[in-house]
């Protein structure tokens, strides 16, 4: 049974602030440049400015227009606008201050709903909560206080964050830090739906760090990309398929498969027999025995050809997005997997069915192959893998 509870009070109606239309600074004015510039100087210079703005006119400027098209302090936004994943994002509490200041909506609230037990992909032990959002139009002073006329966010719930992958990001404050957090991203998910011009299309913070931006490119080039890549496996398995015919050799014919290579067995064989019927005519036993002395040496030398080294080894925790078979060395099955949020396709060397399935999330080590005919072949390898959600 769900519980509601609302963030409420209507202390709230105080009048709107007051605010005038404010503009950027036009960058083409070489008057307005000069200032602006001279100002961004200024402000590489203060001790209270974050470090990505010290010395750094450029990001001083950036930081002017977006104060002078907010209409907020310019130290305000250089102290909120953090660069995540090479992009800037806002922090949650300067959007609700953004929001709560911009003088078109009451003070936003928050409503909370207790969904009943949080039981998704193996998490367990938390309510699953859901918190929408919401205000009211201050142009519309006849509505205040009636459900049925606020402006509601969309709703955010823990089922959502656990289903995106915020919950189990390493690191991720969602687990710990649960109530904040749905506040947080429910403010945010406001703010996009009735003030975008107040986000200027930039994320949150924290969303920017749950929400990892992937590259959306031509599938056409995506299967070119794909097989230009193949050389990797192809060369490998060529690799492997000599070390075989190699063993399958040494199986056959013993130490004379060692020697072929290196043209020893023709030679063994002649001086063998020219003392033989000089000291001991009838004696063949001294023939055979320099044929298995050199064959020990030689054995070693083959097995580095095949040699495939597994370097720069390193530990994630990633969900497969996609999984499908392809050939691999020998004509055996490999199974290709797709992780969200790794670059480049996984390899696994075994059947599909015993590899990680689409939507498992995995603590897994990821390494490299490389062949030692040529090193500059390195294909992404899955050296060992632990399901812990999905």
């Amino acid at each position: 049974m769900s519980n509601t509870t609302t963030d409420s009070s209507l202390a709230l109606l105080a009048p709107p602030p007051t605010s005038k239309p404010v503009h950027g600074i036009d960058f083409f004015n070489i008057e307005q440049f000069a200032q602006a510039e001279r100002i961004a100087a200024m402000f590489s210079k203060a001790a209270l400015m974050p470090d990505v703005y010290k010395g750094n006119i450029g990001n001083c400027m950036i930081a002017l227009d977006i104060a002078a098209r907010t209409g907020s302090s310019p130290l305000m936004v250089a102290q909120n606008l953090h660069i995540i994943h090479g992009k800037p994002s806002w922090s949650a509490s300067y959007i609700i201050a953004a929001i709560n200041s911009c003088g078109r909506f009451t003070p936003l609230q928050y409503e909370v709903t207790d969904l009943g037990p949080l039981d998704v992909r193996g998490v367990k032990g938390k309510s699953n909560k859901q918190v929408i959002a919401f205000a009211w139009d201050r142009a519309r002073p006849s509505d205040y206080g009636k459900k049925e006329c606020r402006l509601e966010g969309a709703p955010v719930t823990c089922e959502i964050a656990v289903l995106e992958g915020w919950w189990s990001k390493q690191g991720s404050k969602w687990p710990t830090m649960t109530d904040l957090m749905l506040r947080y991203r429910a403010a945010a998910w406001f703010g996009r739906m009735y003030a975008p011009e107040i986000l200027m299309g930039m994320h949150t913070e924290d969303e920017a760090i749950d929400v990892e931006v992937t590259n959306v490119s031509d599938p056409a080039a995506d299967r070119v990309s794909e097989r230009l890549s193949l050389p990797t496996p192809v060369a490998d398995a060529n690799i492997t398929q000599t070390a075989e015919k190699i063993t399958r050799k040494r199986k056959g014919v013993g130490a004379v498969a060692e020697q072929a290579p290196v043209d020893v067995p023709a030679e063994t064989p002649t001086p063998a027999p020219t003392p033989a019927p000089e000291q001991k005519p009838a004696d063949p036993t001294p023939a055979p025995t320099p044929a298995p002395t050199p064959a020990p040496t030689p054995a070693p030398e083959p097995a580095p050809q095949p040699k495939i080294e597994v370097v720069d080894a390193a530990q994630h925790r990633l969900e497969a997005d996609e999984v499908v078979a392809v050939n691999g060395p020998g004509g055996a099955t490999w199974s290709k997997l797709t992780f969200g949020g790794f670059p480049k396709p996984v390899f696994y060397d075994k059947a599909p069915a015993n590899a990680p399935s689409v939507g498992m999330v995995v603590e897994c080590t990821i390494g490299y192959r490389v062949s030692t005919k040529d090193p500059a072949t390195r294909m992404a390898f899955l050296v060992s893998w632990e399901m812990i959600g999905g």
